[in-house]
């Protein structure tokens, strides 16, 4: 089903999504990657993989994304495709697939003439009419797995939401990417050791202004954030040179 933990740092958007996809048979398998780039931003999903990974092959196939309302579309075409299929009568398949959302980042702004003028957005689409729910700029948001309780959610938001850390003029940006990064990836071990649609398997994804995009190997609770995954166009990259204030 999968548990995506979204930041918005103003600077930067990052998710962590475990990897595990659960099918409609019951069965389920980890390892899956869960996020990817697309021609504007990063994103991720959870929900029926049924759902999930057609609109996944079609952002892969899909390389001139220039604006949020493709990717609503794609969503939407996929979602009608599937309504039509039988088995989505049966009353657990079809609470998966409503609840089925996803998690994307990219740049917006008022009659912007250079990236200076943009700000980072982090959005989540509601599943039935598509209008998009924004991550403020130090906050963050969760796409959690089918089941789960509107207190659980909001007991998973609360516990990440205070340990946001925003980033200052100056600051290192890697120091506060593995700060939201362990944040998240706390959280994923805990939720995973209680529900077994969550594994402790997992990716991060970032997406750095203006338009620098890093997704991890899928990885393992315990294994050391190592420096040696990380491009070397990003490894020394600070807020100061993003040009934050």
């Amino acid at each position: 089903m999968t548990l995506v933990v979204g930041f918005n740092l103003g600077t930067y958007a990052l998710m962590v999504a475990d990897t595990r996809a659960s099918h409609a048979d019951g069965t389920h398998a980890d390892g899956d990657e869960k996020i990817q780039e697309t021609d504007i931003g990063i994103i991720s999903g959870a929900g029926l993989v049924d759902l999930l990974d057609p609109v996944k092959r079609r952002i892969a196939e899909t390389r001139t994304l220039s604006h949020t309302t493709e990717i609503l579309a794609i969503i939407r075409e996929e979602r009608e495709r599937l309504e039509g299929v039988s088995r989505l009568y049966d009353p657990r398949v079809l609470q998966i697939f409503e609840h089925t959302t996803w998690m994307f980042s990219y740049l917006a702004g008022e009659n912007p003439k250079t990236v200076d003028d943009m700000s980072m957005r982090l959005a989540i689409p509601h599943p039935k009419t598509g209008d998009l729910h924004l991550a403020l700029v130090n906050r963050c948001r969760i796409l959690a797995p089918s089941g789960t309780t509107e207190e659980q959610a909001v007991d998973w938001l609360n516990r990440i939401d205070g340990h946001v850390r925003s980033l200052a003029h100056g600051d290192d940006i890697w120091d506060n990417i593995w700060h939201h990064v362990r944040v998240g990836v706390t959280l994923l071990h805990d939720v995973a050791a209680v529900n077994s649609q969550v594994s402790k398997s997992f990716q991060f994804g970032i997406h750095s202004i203006p338009h620098d995009f890093f997704i991890s190997e899928v990885m393992n609770v315990g294994d050391p954030l190592a420096w040696k995954i990380m491009p070397e166009r990003l490894k020394n990259k600070t807020a100061s040179e993003d040009g934050s204030d």
